[in-house]
């Protein structure tokens, strides 16, 4: 993701914890994915610990939905989790993709809504 800093950064300063799970045991990373009640993540590897999730996890991929990429969702599925796509603007012919911080703070604003 071309703004991965920005994304992340504007998350931080709405309270959410920007963590890095190839820096952490497995057993930590099961217990993290499956606590998290929403996880925001770029398509990826890391992504791949959704299958820890369970019933009350609601997962964010950044993906450009005009991949057509559907790992992550069945992944979380499978292990009951909500998942969702937020779908990120493609740039260039690689898979370079950007968040319009826009269209989080939007998601963001429905998810708080409808978890109240």
């Amino acid at each position: 993701m071309v703004n991965e800093r920005e994304v992340a950064e504007h998350l931080e300063r709405k309270g959410f914890s920007i963590v890095d799970p190839s820096t952490m045991t497995v057993q930590n990373q099961a217990s993290l994915f499956y606590n998290a009640k929403l996880i925001i993540g770029d398509e990826g590897a890391a992504l791949v610990n959704c299958m820890y999730c369970g019933p009350e996890t609601t997962i964010a991929c950044i993906m450009p939905q005009v991949w057509h990429d559907k790992q992550f969702t069945t992944i979380g599925y499978m292990a009951r989790a909500k998942v969702i796509n937020l779908d990120a603007c493609k740039v260039g012919k690689d898979r370079f993709h950007l968040l319009d911080l826009d269209y989080l703070d939007r998601f963001l604003e429905k998810f708080r809504v409808q978890t109240k």
